[in-house]
């Protein structure tokens, strides 16, 4: 009948949509979210357009170190198993840069290390001087910019002086190290004659002067001898030295020299009488002798007894007493 086969038909529809939708079920049952993220690592870029449809039961997709790392053990692999990602065991860690470089008179400062990120730091030996850029980064392809240069300190042509001149006048530029001396043609040297380039790119010194000097006057210090510097003329950084006479202590400096003043320097000493030390007596007590002790005279005294009576007179003093009792 009409009515039982649309009945029956309509039942096969919902039957087949029912197991239709039961197979649906399971498969996305089956299914993984989005891979997770990890430290240093990425999706290998066929990975990267894909999505959760794709992820189902048994699949695999593989990571990648990121740009600047490195694999060092672990599998790159991970598997969707009953809707859950295997745990990635893929070790990335930073690539070396190794050596930044050699610098002539210079050598890089890699304490913070030459692993990817860090920094190595251009140091000039002493005397010489930074040209560029002094920082070098470790990147992901290496080293980036160039090992830079160290030149030398430079320091300005040396000074000229009045009536005076350089008796070994540099040649060309003037760099770290180089000496030179000045003299006089008139008068004295004032200063330092020999200046040196510094580090720095200064001098070691401002340069000397040349001043017209006539010299110190011959001096004497009372109470007090010369023993040496004679004269009679004394010129610019002469000296003279003093000694007190005996009895006599020097308060100051016992050398003086002929300053640029045309003065002694410093202040002349002077000879003091030294203190006189009182005398001090000393008086010896006569002490009495002691009196001698008296002589003790002993007296000696006999007694005599009487003579002890003969026994046998003894027997007849008895034998008579006896008898008169």
């Amino acid at each position: 009948m009409p009515g039982r086969n649309t009945n029956c038909a309509d039942n096969v529809f919902m039957i087949s949509l029912y197991l239709g939708l039961a197979l649906f079920i399971v498969n996305v049952s089956g299914e993984c979210d989005y891979p997770p993220d990890y430290p240093n690592a990425v999706l290998k870029e066929e990975h990267q357009t894909q999505g959760p449809p794709d992820f189902v039961e048994g699949f695999k997709i593989t990571y990648t170190c990121q740009s600047g790392y490195v694999p060092n053990g672990g599998s790159p692999k991970i598997t969707c198993t009953s809707s859950q990602w295997s745990p990635l065991t893929l070790v990335c860690e930073r690539r070396s840069c190794g050596n930044p470089g050699e610098i002539l008179n210079g050598h890089f400062n890699t304490d913070e290390g030459v692993l990817f990120g860090d920094k190595a730091y251009a140091v000039c030996n002493e005397g010489y001087q930074l040209a560029g850029n002094g920082v070098r980064n470790c990147r992901a392809t290496g080293w980036d910019g160039a090992i830079p240069i160290c030149e030398s300190v430079k320091c300005p042509n040396p000074p000229s002086i009045v009536n005076g001149e350089i008796t070994n006048p540099p040649q060309g530029t003037v760099t770290f190290g180089t000496s030179f001396t000045y003299m006089c043609s008139k008068g004295v040297l004032v200063g330092n004659s020999e200046l040196v380039c510094t580090k720095y790119g200064n001098y070691s010194s401002d340069p000397p002067t040349c001043k017209d000097h006539k010299g110190c006057p011959s001096v004497q210090v009372e109470n007090a001898i010369k023993t040496a510097g004679f004269g009679p003329v004394y010129k610019y950084k002469d000296s003279i030295t003093f000694a007190c006479n005996p009895g006599y202590i020097l308060k100051g400096t016992a050398t003086v020299n002929c300053g640029v003043n045309e003065t002694w320097e410093p202040q002349l000493p002077t000879c003091e009488k030294a203190p006189t030390t009182p005398t001090i007596t000393t008086t010896s007590a006569q002490v009495p002798p002691a009196p001698s002790p008296a002589p003790t005279t002993r007296t000696t005294t006999t007694t005599k007894l009487p003579p002890a009576p003969s026994l046998g007179n003894a027997f007849c003093s008895n034998t008579m007493n006896v008898y008169l009792l």
